[in-house]
């Protein structure tokens, strides 16, 4: 409930201040640089994500290092690990990648 109060507002807002802004070129193009600054952020927020998927991923790898050898193939991987959240955070072909790098 607190949380979509808060989007509402922070959509208003921007509403309002857009619309104090005489002229329609002016508004969409203040717009359009919202919406491609908006992406941008969006982009950044993703690969870090990721970026910190795959390093969780790597770290399990790494704690599973005892139990893992060359010969360790995905599923028995998978049935030791695949409750933890590390794993759970890349897809199957990020996880098969990575493990067959270690």
């Amino acid at each position: 409930m607190v949380v979509s109060l808060c989007l509402f507002l922070m959509i208003s807002f921007r509403l309002i201040v857009l619309m104090a802004i005489p002229g329609n070129s002016a508004r969409r193009a203040l717009f359009e640089h919202y919406v491609r600054t908006r992406a941008e952020e969006e982009r950044k927020e993703k690969r870090a994500a990721q970026k910190a998927a795959i390093e969780g991923f790597k770290q399990l790898l790494e704690e599973a290092k005892e139990d893992i050898d060359h010969s360790t193939d995905y599923q028995t991987f998978k049935k030791k690990w695949g409750d933890d959240l590390r794993f759970m955070a890349l897809d199957r072909k990020e996880r098969e990648l990575l493990l067959n790098e270690s």
